[in-house]
Formats: C-alpha cells, structure tokens, sequence
C-alpha cells in the first residue's frame, strides 16, 4: 500500500509531489520560478529519521544526475528549521 506525499521547499518556489511504497519516495519536483523540474527517488532508513536517494531532470526516477542525503530534524510538520545558508529547511515531520 503507497501513501501519497506533497510539499514545498524554498529554493525557487519548488514543489514536491510523489508517493511511498515499501520505503521508496518515488516523486516528481517542480521549481516554479525557474521551470525546472524533474523525478527522484529516496529511499527511507528503517527508523524513519533519514535517507539516501537520488534525483534528475527527467521523468524516470531511477535516472541518477545528483545523490541526496537528508536526516529528519523534528518529528512536527509545523516546525520550521533555519538552513545556515538561508532560507528554510523542508521538515518532512511525521504529524504526531
């Protein structure tokens, strides 16, 4: 069973949409104020506090143009976390 996942991030006004099927985020990205856009692919460690996937400028999301690394930082979606290079940190919080 997937669960489907959106969300935003600041650079260039990106979005993030997709879904969760066994641990893999399969999902599509637009950066509204540039037009690029693209798919990715994360897959999340078992304890749901990080992961490791890939991302690119095409619709496949296994196509690998850039890896990614990420760790949750708060369990709440409300929080907002600062990125010590400006801006905010996309919080992918679990709603508990």
């Amino acid at each position: 069973v997937g669960s489907n996942v959106s969300g935003t991030y600041t650079s260039s006004d990106g979005v993030i949409e997709g879904s969760i099927r066994n641990g893999v985020f399969r999902f599509q990205w637009l950066e509204r104020d540039t037009g690029g856009k693209g798919s990715g692919r994360f897959i999340l460690a078992e304890d749901g506090q990080s992961f490791t996937g890939n991302w690119g400028y095409d619709n496949n999301p296994d196509t690998v143009s850039s890896i990614w690394v990420g760790k949750r930082l708060s369990r709440n979606p409300n929080d907002v976390v600062n990125d010590p290079r400006g801006g905010k940190i996309l919080n992918l919080g679990d709603g508990h």
